[in-house]
């Protein structure tokens, strides 16, 4: 299935997935609010960073070997997440994205710029956050984690008066 938001009709976008028939569901409570404080960098808080990673220009930018951790997001063994984040510029190297400084690397190397996402399930204590870490030069923006909810109640859609926005 792929997630895709719907316009309510007001100003909110509701979580809905389709499957590969095309069919449209709504899932209600499928996600956690937002666990990442500060995931589109308006301002220069919510993260710690070492070597030569910053926050500016409203994006977590590299240059070269380094790693940015999120103080917000402390992910609980069992739960199950989804992260996402897009690299908005890409001029060299690698950037991975780990659970904690021991603990999953969800992405292995990143080296294209794109909107990349992740769902896991916390197997083990981790030492920190969310970690973006590597000899990467280019720019993340749009960070997000939420938990997903397995217990949400999955709804068809029937109604044709939403509008379905990418």
């Amino acid at each position: 299935s792929s997630r895709i938001m719907v316009a309510d009709g007001g100003t909110n976008s509701i979580p809905y997935f389709s499957n590969s028939n095309g069919v449209v569901y709504t899932v209600t409570d499928y996600f956690s609010d937002e666990l990442i404080t500060n995931g589109g960098f308006d301002t220069d808080t919510g993260w710690v960073n070492v070597g030569q990673a910053s926050i500016s220009e409203g994006s977590l930018n590299f240059n070269g070997a380094s790693n940015s951790k999120s103080d917000s997001f402390s992910p609980i063994t069992g739960k199950s997440y989804l992260v996402s984040f897009e690299v908005i510029s890409y001029v060299s190297g690698d950037i991975s994205v780990f659970t904690g400084d021991s603990g999953v690397n969800l992405s292995g190397n990143i080296n294209s710029k794109g909107y990349y996402s992740y769902n896991y399930t916390q197997t083990a204590t981790v030492s920190n956050n969310l970690n973006f870490n590597g000899n990467f030069i280019g720019s993340i923006d749009n960070i997000s984690v939420v938990e997903v909810n397995p217990d949400a109640e999955v709804i068809p859609v029937t109604t044709t008066s939403t509008t379905m926005v990418k």
